[in-house]
């Protein structure tokens, strides 16, 4: 890939989803501890743990999200890790047009993260990106933290292209 003109990685923010799920797993590590103080009946502990270790594992989950993307003059590429596993590559010949669009990740996609359907959809936090149209029809949504200088890099690259 050429010298990147934007690369941006964003990850998931202290949001209402980390606060939550960090809470359910606080308050029931102290219910575990408690209820294994009093000397609770241990078939109950090993029922709650199970529960701990989930809390913590979507914990860590939530931790590794990040959405790299990153414009060169040849393509747009991006990565949703750990959802994707290799970088997906966009010609600028595909793409037909670019629009930077506001949008709600609950009202539009139910949320952030990865969505499919009519409208492809790669957002963490924020309620701005840009909006590709391909010359099939299909659109893709990419979340950004800093959609002017994202939208300002893909026009560019898009309309200064040489084949």
């Amino acid at each position: 890939m050429d010298q990147p003109l934007y690369k941006e990685t964003q990850k998931l923010g202290y949001n209402g989803i980390w606060f939550a799920v960090l809470t359910l797993f606080l308050l029931a590590l102290y219910a575990f501890m408690q209820l294994a103080a009093m000397g609770f009946n241990q078939l109950l502990l090993i029922a709650m743990f199970p529960s701990i270790l989930l809390l913590f594992y979507l914990l860590t989950l939530l931790k590794r999200f990040r959405l790299e993307i990153e414009v060169s003059p040849k393509a747009l590429e991006f990565q949703f890790y750990p959802s994707q596993k290799e970088v997906q590559v966009i010609e600028w010949k595909f793409v037909k047009d670019v629009e930077k669009r506001s949008y709600s990740a609950f009202r539009h996609f139910g949320g952030w993260g990865v969505r499919y359907g009519e409208m492809r959809a790669f957002t963490l936090g924020g309620n701005e990106g840009i909006e590709l149209t391909f010359s099939n029809g299909r659109k893709l949504l990419l979340g950004s933290k800093n959609p002017d200088d994202l939208y300002r890099a893909v026009r560019n690259a898009k309309n200064n292209r040489s084949f």
